[in-house]
């Protein structure tokens, strides 16, 4: 139960960091660019998980867990 409110917390706090960086308008001016090399990590963590045996329920969560922010 301890290990599940740590996880849910560190998901609260990414979340929460999103939230405030999305509001900042230096974050809302980036290039496309960054957009395409985003969406390229996302390819490569999904095509890495579903090569390790992850259920593909479990890549959002891995994705946020591994963020940095």
């Amino acid at each position: 139960m301890q290990t599940l409110m740590i996880v849910f917390s560190k998901l609260l706090i990414i979340v929460a960091v999103l939230g405030l960086l999305r509001c900042s308008a230096s974050f809302q001016s980036m290039s496309r660019a960054v957009d395409e090399r985003a969406f390229a990590a996302l390819r490569r963590i999904m095509n890495l998980t579903e090569e390790s045996g992850y259920p593909p329920r479990l890549v959002p969560l891995l994705i946020l867990l591994t963020s940095k922010a």
